[in-house]
């Protein structure tokens, strides 16, 4: 996590130093190279000993990052109602329980693309508050996670799965973002918006490229 600092220069971005945070948690938690599990013996971290491991670091957004990480190890237990909600009001500070909503959220959707009824049970097991967020999350990453266009229905059929009106504002998400997947004016644009309702048709042709 110092190197993190170190690496972002005298003036560092929040968001760039948050990233590294990020990276250096996951390869903890969700190791991708052998060498990771030597450098960081993530063995011998499990659920129950993550908040003391998690304790020993020097800053909040350390702490933070390094909580939200371990999401992974609770396995079922993230699908029992109420249980994110705890785990995430344990963290350090408003925003850091913020951040680990979204970090748990983009898991379970990145995790159960081939099973949405998953999503849309765990999106129901969080508070009434979370909810949107959660479908909408879950929405972006199989759009992202399947390329573009490609993962558009898949996305809708998530958010119809939600009640009404949070299925709604969660269709013309998924139509006023288009920009954030596919350039305008392209063939991908064309295919993305040919799968959004037809009232929303206008808003997605018309998505700024972000």
């Amino acid at each position: 996590f110092d190197l993190c600092v170190q690496l972002a220069g005298p003036t560092p971005s929040e968001d760039a130093v948050q990233a590294c945070y990020g990276g250096v948690a996951m390869s903890m938690f969700m190791p991708l190279i052998p060498e990771n599990t030597d450098l960081h013996n993530v063995e011998t971290v499990t659920k129950d000993s993550l908040r003391e491991f998690c304790s020993t670091l020097s800053s909040t957004s350390e702490i933070g990052v390094c909580l939200r990480s371990g999401w992974s190890l609770f396995g079922d237990d993230l699908y029992e109602p109420g249980f994110v909600d705890t785990f995430c009001s344990t963290q350090p500070n408003g925003t850091e329980s913020d951040l680990c909503y979204r970090k748990i959220f983009h898991g379970i959707g990145w995790e159960n693309l081939a099973t949405p009824e998953k999503v849309t049970a765990f999106c129901h097991s969080v508070r009434k508050e979370k909810r949107q967020e959660c479908f909408m999350i879950a929405a972006e990453e199989a759009i992202t996670q399947r390329g573009g266009h490609r993962g558009v229905a898949s996305a809708i059929a998530l958010c119809r799965t939600a009640d009404e009106n949070m299925g709604n504002r969660c269709v013309t998400a998924v139509a006023e973002r288009a920009g954030y997947y596919v350039p305008k004016g392209s063939l991908e644009r064309r295919l993305y918006c040919a799968e959004v309702p037809r009232d929303l048709l206008d808003d997605c042709v018309n998505s700024i490229d972000q």
